[in-house]
């Protein structure tokens, strides 16, 4: 969704984090798809056909409520953790590493905890040992932040705080958007804080177990006005224990007309500013000449320089996707994009939300383009967009059925096989009204690898796979991300039987692989055609009819002046087509 529709505050009324609500169930529908790349173009960016249907899974909450997830977390097994809220209560719903809702979790894959009156989530963390930290707040905000642990089965954890979540008041209202944990544990939480008629940047420190870290700012909880009406976004730790924080700065109210530009803050351990960063430890970017430039999210690179992305708009209200880079001191990264900035703007505007980095430094952006439902993007490091990632380095996905109805990905992750999951909200038609649903997708990686299936003999022979993505009576192929194991099946014409060969052998309906390369599997479809057998010695018999998929049936001998072991006579007739493993009965000479 563009920054016009969704991401400009409001005062209290501008806490713009998304309504969810709650079910127990899993839906799984077609997509319509924009801008996805060819098999022929390559893997990178194709919808994962092992997960869900197609790559695609939709979660909705009944009761004509909507919802959406805010944050996602990935476990080492491969399970995914999606956070969000359903009305008054927080909700999160973990996957199995194919999409369908993990039982063992909560009730049936989904937990909801109803904590304060209009509980809304703006992001979740896993901890080392499964753990799941939740932040959000309150709609009106005047909770202030509100933190909440549950266990790895979905419980609230009421080892922390109290009874398993913190408030924490914050000067006027507050909510919490971005969350982050440190290599100590604590837990850093940032947001927006509302006086009067600023707004300003507001971060909290949490000891492991919930309590505020005193020695953080003032009792645990720092504030900052950058300017006039400040959106804090996005939060990243670095090694040495520096806080940077990612946002937007304005110096007038918000409007049409204002002017907005990327905000970033960075704090010492202690919560003070960090003098080295910009200037006085804040920095704010113009991405444009006219524009108005909302920071949503940050990564900090290996090399200790950042990617922040989100969205600008310009005079004309042409919106588009935004990203900077930045240098450890918080100056523009020359090498990144253009003078340290890349935009790219469309006929249909476009936000980015979300931000991760690859193993190879690639970066990957998650959001919507307006009109055309989830975007997800990837960059080299050099800020270029990756061509060989869907079609020019961008993907765009629409996945609801109702027309205008907005898809927004607001979440991304990377996975150890190389697929990126992104999640946030689609409209499903609900009874009568379109309601926004759970939506997660999954796309394949560099670390993607091609299923080649080929058929020889019967025509009428089939060869299906699970995950569903092979569906062929003659060659085809898919692709499938490193690890995955995918069953071929076969559906061959009554009285013909299968031989594997390449990658699969043996005689057998199915066969299981687990893919680590690209590999090529060939099915031959066989039927009895009877071969010829008279005149032929009786071990050559045999022979001829094992290799036609016949069997040997009775062998009747009898005197005769051929000599021994000649097979005189069969039934039936050579040529004569049969069902796989007909019995060819023979005659043989006893000789004289």
């Amino acid at each position: 969704m563009s920054q016009r529709t969704r991401s400009r505050p409001r005062g209290v009324r501008g806490f713009r984090v998304l309504l969810l609500r709650t079910a127990a169930a899993v839906l799984v529908a077609a997509a319509i798809l924009v801008e996805l790349p060819s098999a022929q173009a390559g893997a990178s960016g194709v919808l994962d056909p092992s997960f869900g249907r197609g790559g695609i899974v939709l979660t909705p909450f009944g009761g004509n409520l909507d919802a959406a997830v805010a944050g996602l977390g990935l476990q080492p097994d491969g399970k995914i953790v999606a956070g969000g809220g359903v009305g008054d209560r927080i909700t999160l719903a973990r996957y199995r590493p194919d999409g369908s809702l993990d039982r063992a979790f909560g009730s049936r894959g989904i937990a909801t905890t109803t904590l304060a009156d209009n509980a809304r989530v703006g992001a979740i963390t896993l901890q080392p040992d499964g753990r799941i930290v939740v932040a959000g707040g309150t709609g009106t905000g005047e909770e202030g932040f509100l933190v909440a642990r549950y266990t790895p089965g979905g419980v609230l954890d009421r080892s922390f705080g109290t009874n398993g979540f913190v408030r924490t008041p914050i000067d006027g209202v507050a909510f919490a958007h971005a969350i982050a944990r440190q290599h100590d544990g604590k837990i850093v939480v940032a947001g927006i804080s509302y006086v009067k008629s600023h707004q300003a940047f507001a971060l909290a420190r949490y000891n492991a177990a919930g309590s505020l870290d005193r020695s953080f700012g003032s009792g645990g909880v720092v504030t900052t006005l950058i300017d006039d009406w400040d959106d804090a976004r996005g939060v990243a730790i670095q090694p040495d224990g520096k806080i940077v924080v990612a946002g937007a700065a304005s110096g007038c109210c918000v409007d049409d007309n204002s002017l907005w530009d990327f905000a970033l803050a960075r704090y010492r351990p202690d919560g003070s500013l960090d003098p080295g960063f910009g200037d006085g430890g804040v920095v704010t970017t113009p991405i444009g000449t006219y524009t108005r430039d909302w920071a949503k999210a940050v990564v900090l690179q290996p090399d200790g320089k950042l990617i922040v992305v989100g969205d600008t708009t310009n005079e004309r209200t042409q919106g588009g996707f935004a990203l900077a880079g930045y240098l450890p001191n918080g100056s523009l990264d020359s090498g990144f994009g253009s003078g340290g900035r890349v935009i790219h703007l469309g006929p249909y505007g476009g936000s980015l939300e979300a931000v991760a980095l690859q193993p190879d430094g690639k970066v990957v952006a998650a959001g919507a383009s307006a009109g055309r439902g989830f975007a997800v993007v990837r960059l080299l490091p050099n800020g270029t967009f990756d061509e060989t990632f869907g079609v020019e380095g961008i993907v765009s996905l629409r996945l609801a059925k109702e027309p205008g109805s907005p898809d927004e990905a607001l979440a991304v992750a990377v996975q150890k096989n190389g697929g990126i999951v992104a999640a946030g909200q689609s409209y499903q038609k609900q009874t009568d009204e379109a309601h926004s649903v759970f939506a997660l997708v999954r796309l394949l990686g560099d670390r993607s690898h091609r299923l080649r299936v080929r058929l020889r003999g019967g025509r009428k022979g089939t060869v299906v796979s699970k995950p569903a993505a092979i569906s062929c009576g003659k060659t085809c192929s898919a692709w499938f991300g490193a690890g995955t194991s995918v069953k071929l099946i076969t559906k061959p014409p009554r009285g013909w039987i299968v031989t594997w060969s390449r990658a699969c052998s043996g005689e057998r309906r199915s066969c299981r692989l687990r893919m680590g390369a690209n590999r090529t599997a060939v099915a031959t479809f066989s039927r009895c055609v009877v071969p010829r057998a008279v005149g032929k010695p009786l071990t050559r018999a045999k022979r001829a009819i094992r290799r036609a998929h016949c069997s040997l049936g009775h062998v009747k001998r009898r005197s005769s002046r051929k000599r021994a072991g000649l097979v005189l006579g069969q039934r039936p007739r050579p040529g004569a087509k049969r069902p796989a493993g007909t019995p060819i009965d023979l005659v043989v000479s006893r000789g004289r």
